[in-house]
């Protein structure tokens, strides 16, 4: 007898769609993939995190998987039943839910003494997977909370910088909604004292070196002063220094270019002999705050231009040069370039100071009026051992120029500058900007006019050169607002 075997009609086709998503947003071109019996296939998501795709497993009823990669890496698998009359299914992936947390707290120890400004940064599963930091308060602890990706448990790590400049790390297990709790001791049997604070400015979140700090040893029965380190602030404005030699100091903290704040000594001061001393009593750590002031930029039509001259052997360049107002309050600052070159354009009519901060020696700026659509120019500041000193050249209004026999208008210029000879040989042209840059030249034929097209100029203070046949040479100046 022959026993006839019917095949099991194969299990219909089925429609599967669903959506890719992370903290709430669709993903795009997410690739998910499915496997079961006789299922071995993937689709990819579309524009919105949608996906759709028809599977035709061999058997009427089963189990099907749809899998993908979540936001750590890991694979994020879904199962799916289906019987005979399955003609559809949905499965949604959330890559990773911002839906648990975890707290870390702990306290930086130095000495016994609770350590201020100290930064702790975190990261889960992986020392050099960063994720997070907080800094210590006054009494030197921290507390942040820490939003866990996907995984309910797992390791959490976290290091600061000790005496050394080494990770010290630490590590804990967490879980979901718990609270771990991590303390450090920052230098075991260290011998120095610690000096650490924050830059602050009500308006601005100071991040990691946005500003220079210089730290000068100070003999108050000299008044001598001695530069011992230069470093920059950390997150949030922090610093820190370490000291294993004298008892008293003077801090300066600098904001680095793009930000137009005031530079200050400890005590909120521009200058270094009306700085607060920052004295150690027997203390191993002490905690100060420097404050940085705005600056309000004005609008005006003057312009100076000078150069220091250090005389020296040992110099610190560049050199910073300042510019207050009649009350003393400070207007602009710039630097100096290696040339000792600087410039300050675009300042109102109005009694003025120009002063250069040169700690250890004494100064005494003089004070000069600016007149409405002036250029104050060749002002030099001479620096020696002893002192400080100024010396201002010229001061004058700037009008329509002339260099023997040619005209140069209109000045001040904006995109366009005119040179018209009024002499019957060729001179040849030169202008240079206030670096010594040379931003044109030219011939000039005899009684001819020339247009010169300014446009991409830099704003500030030009100097004209006019060279006639014999070689000899003419020269004055002029401003582009």
């Amino acid at each position: 007898m022959t026993t006839l075997v019917v095949p099991q009609a194969a299990q219909s086709s089925i429609d599967v769609s669903g959506k890719v998503t992370q903290f709430g947003s669709p993903i795009r071109f997410q690739k998910v993939y499915f496997t079961g019996s006789g299922i071995d296939t993937s689709a990819t998501t579309d524009s919105r995190g949608n996906y759709t795709i028809k599977l035709s497993p061999f058997n009427n009823d089963g189990l099907f998987v749809g899998y993908t990669k979540n936001c750590l890496g890991d694979t994020l698998s879904l199962f799916k039943e289906y019987a005979s009359i399955t003609k559809s299914a949905i499965l949604n992936f959330r890559l990773c839910e911002l839906i648990q947390a975890t707290t870390v707290t702990g306290k930086v120890f130095y000495q016994g003494n609770p350590l201020p400004n100290a930064v702790v940064r975190f990261g889960f599963n992986s020392a050099n997977n960063l994720v997070d930091s907080a800094v210590t308060d006054s009494v030197g602890c921290y507390l942040k909370t820490l939003t866990v990706a996907s995984q309910a448990s797992g390791l959490l790590f976290a290091s600061i910088k000790n005496c050394d400049e080494q990770n010290l790390e630490k590590s804990t297990f967490y879980s979901a909604n718990d609270t771990c709790n991590l303390n450090f001791q920052y230098c075991v049997g260290g011998n120095f004292k610690v000096l650490t604070g924050r830059v602050i400015n009500d308006g601005i979140l100071f991040k990691k070196n946005d500003v220079n700090l210089y730290l000068f040893e100070y003999d108050q029965k000299s008044r001598q002063l001695n530069l011992l380190e230069k470093q920059t602030s950390d997150i949030e404005g922090v610093f820190r220094f370490l000291l294993n030699r004298g008892n008293q100091y003077i801090l300066k903290a600098v904001p680095k270019n793009g930000f137009r704040l005031s530079p200050n000594y400890f005590g909120n001061t521009l200058y270094w002999n009306k700085a607060e001393v920052i004295s150690f009593m027997g203390d191993s750590i002490r905690h100060i705050d420097i404050p940085l002031g705005s600056l309000s930029r004005s609008t005006g039509d003057a312009d100076i231009i000078g150069k220091i001259q250090d005389n020296r052997i040992n110099r610190y360049n560049p050199h910073t040069i300042y510019l207050l107002n009649s009350a003393l309050e400070l207007i602009d600052y710039e630097s100096c370039n290696e040339s000792g070159n600087f410039q300050f354009s675009n300042i109102p009519a109005g009694t003025y100071t120009l002063h250069t901060d040169v700690v250890g020696l004494p100064t005494n700026a003089p004070n000069f009026t600016l007149k409405s659509n002036s250029v104050l120019s060749d002002y030099t500041i001479v620096i020696s051992k002893q002192e400080v000193y100024y010396e201002i050249e010229a001061l004058g209004t700037l009008e329509n120029k002339t260099i023997d026999g040619l005209s140069i208008f209109p000045t001040p210029f904006e995109n366009q500058l005119q040179i018209r000879s009024n002499l019957d040989q060729f001179n040849s042209l030169i202008i240079k900007d206030i670096t010594g840059k040379v931003v044109h030249e030219a011939t000039l034929s005899p009684f001819s006019s020339s247009t010169i097209n300014t446009a991409l100029w830099e704003r500030g203070v030009y100097v004209i050169y006019r060279f006639d046949e014999d070689q000899v040479g003419k020269v004055t100046k002029t401003i582009k607002q």
